[in-house]
């Protein structure tokens, strides 16, 4: 995984770049399974996704808890403004229509409460509490999930991966980008249990192909 967050500070409050920050992270494996996945030919990917009520529950919390506490952006409509650019960047074109863009907020709102929302609600949260380093993250230290990806971490996988990685961006991109994949231990499970949790479920929903998933 990339960090894309280095050298950006804590209360970083370009709007743009944030959202671009924010996608990056959370987009690299939509547009995997865009690309690579199957789903039914709804007119775009964009619709079977936000028919998803736990993928789109993560989507939205993670957004809405890395833009207050990790960037510090609290106010509604300086949020909103955000949400608007990322939402942009998932689908150009289906988001270009106002309509559009309504209609999918006013779902999400409506599904708030309901068992597979508040999961991956929970999911984004406990992802947030991690990469922030936050007290909050010691209520998940029982997990599966967590321990699954402190496992990972601790075994040297995630290493094993990063140097791929790196080699592989060096070979692309030149020797400038060898370091691209350096992550703190925090982060690093943070983004784990990201892969655990709502990219599983999203490489699932839309059957990617086992050898575009790692």
């Amino acid at each position: 995984m990339v960090n894309f967050f280095k050298g950006l500070g804590l209360a970083f409050k370009n709007k743009n770049t944030v959202a671009e920050t924010l996608w990056k992270t959370i987009g690299t494996p939509i547009g995997i399974a865009r690309t690579h996945g199957k789903y039914k030919q709804t007119g775009t990917f964009t619709v079977p996704f936000m028919q998803d009520e736990y993928l789109t529950g993560y989507f939205s919390g993670y957004i809405n808890f890395m833009l207050i506490n990790c960037f510090k952006i609290t106010n509604q409509t300086d949020r909103g403004d955000v949400m608007t650019k990322i939402y942009t960047a998932f689908d150009p074109i289906f988001f270009a229509s106002a309509e559009n863009f309504t209609k999918v907020m006013e779902m999400i709102t409506r599904r708030h409460g309901k068992k597979n929302t508040t999961q991956g609600v929970d999911d984004a949260f406990m992802t947030v509490a991690f990469f922030m380093g936050a007290r909050e993250k010691n209520e998940f230290l029982k997990r599966s999930v967590y321990l699954e990806a402190k496992k990972f971490y601790d075994s040297g996988e995630f290493d094993k991966r990063a140097a791929s990685h790196r080699r592989a961006m060096a070979s692309i991109m030149g020797t400038g980008h060898s370091k691209a994949q350096d992550l703190p231990e925090n982060q690093a499970i943070a983004f784990r249990i990201m892969e655990l949790t709502f990219v599983k479920k999203l490489n699932k929903k839309f059957k990617v192909p086992s050898y575009m998933q790692n």
